[in-house]
């Protein structure tokens, strides 16, 4: 919030700063949508800010500059007279909806559709003033347009969910839902500032991207997995993979739970011969993440190499530590990279 009412502040202290300059560099013989654009056109259905420059084109990045300081002031009035509802999802957690709070992100302008340069002109001094323009209507319809296709998806997206649910499908839809959920949190704010009456009349189903944020989470704790390292007689390398598992979300099945997926390994320790000074041991290590339905691999990992030591034990030791740690700062990272291309 601090941040916005310095940038409201910088907003109100430019428009001054422009309107003195504007008073004393230009001339009677300027247009007058220079000085008074919203005389012209009218500011019910376009949003207009003037900017100015040494040439055309630092006067249209000027204007541009300006507009998008214009949404931003619009969305904060719009925010001030929101109400921030609270309810509870379908497990019954607390989560509160605010719809306007990406206003932070609404500053520039490079990525709006409906930007147009009305007028130009060119001062006896040689300074550029150029007319950015917004038709409300029109660019709040493509917004709203945009909102709407989007809630269909991620409406979409829950429903699929909610019947896979327990499964890397589900999360993945829940993912989308989120990403798309957070575009739409965006174009929300700019409709907002564009077209406030167009806005209002604007509804999603979904709540709020944190609340399909939370739905993902959750999905990952429904996935089940089940881990058997062959030739790990210690169960030392099984036990690595279940707690990097738990580290990223997912649970683990029981013995005798029939899990949608495994996560299947074979460790080999074998002695190296030909050195009579230090004992070799060579390592090899095998995982596959298995989806048990459609037998397709989602995640293969591979671990290999050699440890030494005066003694063979400690040397097997040595490569058992060795496994261990790799699947903490290997693997880990591989099922995340999953997740993310699951989007």
């Amino acid at each position: 919030m601090f941040k916005v009412v310095c940038l409201i502040c910088s907003v109100l202290c430019g428009f001054s700063f422009f309107s003195c300059t504007s008073s004393a560099a230009v001339t009677k013989n300027a247009p007058e949508w220079v000085l008074a654009p919203d005389n012209v056109y009218s500011s019910s259905e376009y949003l207009n800010a003037v900017g100015s420059g040494v040439d055309r084109r630092t006067a249209e990045n000027d204007a541009l500059s300006m507009l998008a300081k214009s949404i931003v002031q619009n969305v904060s009035s719009v925010s001030d007279s929101s109400k921030i509802m609270s309810g509870n999802d379908k497990k019954g957690y607390e989560i509160a909806y605010d719809f306007t709070s990406s206003i932070a992100t609404v500053s520039s302008v490079k990525d709006i559709v409906g930007v147009s340069y009305k007028e130009v002109w060119e001062s006896k001094d040689g300074t550029f003033y150029v007319l950015a323009q917004i038709n409300r209507e029109e660019t709040g319809r493509y917004y709203r347009q945009e909102i709407d296709a989007r809630n269909k998806v991620i409406n979409s997206e829950i429903v699929f969910a909610d019947s896979n649910d327990g499964t890397f499908e589900a999360l993945a839809a829940l993912q989308n839902a989120t990403n798309l959920a957070q575009e739409n949190q965006v174009d929300m704010a700019l409709l907002a500032g564009i077209h406030p009456d167009m806005y209002r009349l604007t509804s999603i189903d979904y709540v709020s991207p944190a609340a399909l944020a939370v739905m993902s989470s959750r999905q990952r704790e429904k996935i089940r997995v089940s881990v058997y390292v062959e030739g790990d007689s210690q169960d030392r390398i099984s036990g690595a993979l279940e707690a990097t598992l738990a580290e990223v979300g997912l649970r683990i099945a029981e013995v005798d739970e029939e899990a949608r997926y495994s996560l299947n390994g074979k460790v080999i320790m074998e002695k190296m011969d030909g050195n009579t000074k230090y004992e070799y041991i060579r390592y090899v290590l095998n995982v596959e993440l298995l989806d048990n339905v459609t037998q397709k691999v989602l995640v293969p990992y591979t671990e290999n190499g050699r440890e030494a030591h005066i003694s063979q034990s400690e040397a097997k030791q040595r490569a058992y530590r060795t496994v261990e740690d790799s699947v903490k700062t290997k693997f880990k990272p591989i099922i995340l990279q999953f997740f993310e291309d699951l989007r």
